[in-house]
């Protein structure tokens, strides 16, 4: 699969390089927009389901991700792939430094 993508020149943030040194990096590039609408319907097209129907399952899908991704569970959805919640925070010096007010969104 083809994916499109530009080129941006961002700090290099390898381990041992130079102050100021910057590479060139791929960054992915939006095309337009399918929407949940648009999806259903090409999926119905395909399939013996309307388009009804696929909303329902992808609302459905929606719901156990919502459902078991505060869990800490990872879901796999066929050849579509996993779904983890991810985070990140600040660093602090000590682990009694931290606090979850450093967890970014």
């Amino acid at each position: 699969m083809a994916v499109k993508y530009r080129l941006v020149q961002r700090k290099d943030m390898s381990k041992d390089a130079p102050a100021g040194s910057k590479l060139y990096y791929a960054v992915s590039s939006s095309t337009g927009m399918c929407d949940t609408d648009q999806m259903c319907k090409i999926i119905a097209d395909r399939s013996a389901a309307t388009p009804g129907d696929v909303k329902l399952v992808l609302d459905g899908i929606c719901h156990v991700l919502e459902d078991k991704l505060p869990d800490g569970q990872t879901i796999q959805v066929g050849d579509l792939g996993y779904f983890q919640a991810i985070l990140g925070s600040k660093g602090a010096t000590t682990e009694k430094e931290f606090s979850a007010n450093l967890i970014k969104r």
